[in-house]
């Protein structure tokens, strides 16, 4: 088994804390899904390109995630949405950089609340994969945020 592997695996089992990490291999969300599914976990695909707003961040967690309408809304919407997920969820934020480079602030803060909700109640791992500014988010293949 890769260091990958195990890294995703430990995860998965909890072994590693929930929250957000950079995300760099070239895995298909398919392949995602095949290591998630037996361990309980269900995956969300968040397509980020062209996403460079709050609202549309929002929007698309909203869409990605199945969550209620009202979530769209604010950082405290979103919050209580995410305390209602239906299984632990893996999400893959794909092209995460075209927010993070167009609106920095709306990107922090979500990122913020993502890591803290999965700190906090658990059962959310969201993985950044693409290009985008330096952050303090480790990765789980190794390389640098």
């Amino acid at each position: 088994m890769t260091r990958l592997a195990e890294l995703l695996a430990g995860v998965l089992a909890g072994r590693v804390a929930p929250g957000v990490y950079h995300w760099r291999p070239a895995l298909t969300l398919e392949q995602l899904a095949d290591a998630a599914t037996p361990t309980g976990w269900r995956t969300a695909y968040l397509d980020g390109e062209g996403v460079q707003s709050r609202g549309e961040a929002y929007d698309a967690l909203k869409v990605t995630l199945g969550l209620p309408a009202h979530v769209a809304s604010d950082l405290d919407a979103l919050w209580e949405g995410l305390r209602d997920l239906p299984r632990p969820t893996v999400v893959l934020w794909e092209e995460w950089g075209s927010l993070a480079w167009a609106d920095r602030p709306a990107f922090v803060a979500i990122a913020r609340l993502l890591d803290e909700r999965a700190a906090e109640v658990g059962g959310l791992v969201v993985l950044l994969r693409g290009e985008g500014p330096a952050t303090d988010y480790p990765s789980l293949d190794g390389s640098s945020g």
